[in-house]
């Protein structure tokens, strides 16, 4: 593990549903932050670190940046990071997040960044075997344009660790729920149709396969691998383990005090195996702290109060 101690960490899409954890979490460590955001509007939590706007496509300003602040490490969150927003838009999701992934990966390689911490996904696999678990060698094998622009950061990572000797970490990160997501989530839409309806009723999909981790969780997974080691690998699986919608349902249901129905069948997403952890907890010391039941209990209290 590195010391906190002069190792400023460039943060990208700290203003997202998963970057004001990392950071807050960093500034706890007691890391120097800077955030490179595209908004511009001052946000009252970035007091006590620093925050610069800007693109990830514009190479000399992430080149300034990164030499004016010291930058040793990233975590690399900025994306357009829902797969059926990709397919209405896939040219815009797979410009931001392949260009984009590849500027900032340039700008680290030409001012001698130690680390950089990609944010990979479920998504890049596709439809997997049915083997017992999901392994980080498995073929990448995307069915949409989200899932190619992940896997093709994921190779991109490989790329820039062999090719150039840039040190890259890609997270495979399953689906994240939690406080804060404003994009559609399937834990979310359960519980809110708990709240506002009175009860969970879908006439399918309660043997759908959902690789689910709390966003906490998520986060700390991110701080993990900034912090790692150089023995590491390049990929990892990142879950707090499998489950299926029908099973959340009636979780949420007991949270809320309310009543599920989820009749057979799946949703349609891609088959995936259940992820394989063992690389995580070995080599980055994580393991998913948020049981499901806690993290949908709090989560529902959360939106009882919140839109999102």
């Amino acid at each position: 593990m590195v010391s906190p101690a002069d190792t400023p960490v460039l943060v990208t899409g700290a203003r997202g549903f998963l970057g004001p954890r990392v950071v807050t979490a960093l500034r706890n460590m007691g890391y120097p932050v800077v955030e490179y955001n595209r908004e511009t509007v001052p946000d009252p939590e970035s007091a006590g670190h620093t925050v610069v706007q800007g693109e990830l496509e514009d190479i000399p300003r992430l080149l300034r940046v990164m030499k004016a602040y010291g930058v040793r490490r990233i975590a690399h969150l900025a994306a357009q990071s829902h797969p059926d927003v990709s397919l209405d838009a896939p040219w815009a999701t797979l410009y931001g997040n392949v260009m984009g992934t590849t500027g900032l990966l340039e700008a680290a390689r030409a001012t001698g960044v130690l680390r950089v911490v990609l944010i990979g996904s479920e998504s890049a696999y596709g439809i997997t075997a049915d083997v017992p678990e999901l392994g980080e060698d498995a073929p990448l094998l995307p069915t949409t344009p989200y899932g190619v622009s992940k896997a093709a950061v994921d190779h991109l990572g490989h790329v820039y660790r062999t090719r150039f000797q840039q040190d890259t970490i890609v997270l495979r990160i399953g689906q994240i729920y939690g406080p804060g997501q404003r994009l559609s989530e399937d834990v979310q839409e359960l519980i809110r149709m708990a709240l506002d309806k009175g009860a969970i009723t879908l006439e399918s999909g309660r043997d759908q396969e959902l690789e689910l981790v709390h966003v906490d969780d998520a986060a700390r997974a991110v701080v993990l691998a900034l912090a790692a080691g150089s023995h590491v690998s390049t990929s990892y699986n990142i879950s707090g383990g499998q489950t299926t919608l029908g099973e959340v349902a009636e979780i949420v249901a007991q949270a809320t005090g309310t009543s599920a129905f989820v009749g057979p069948g799946r949703k349609g997403y891609d088959f995936r195996a259940p992820f394989a952890r063992e690389r995580a907890r070995a080599e980055l010391g994580f393991e998913a702290r948020i049981r499901l039941a806690e993290g949908v209990a709090s989560y529902a209290a959360w939106l009882r109060e919140h839109r999102f």
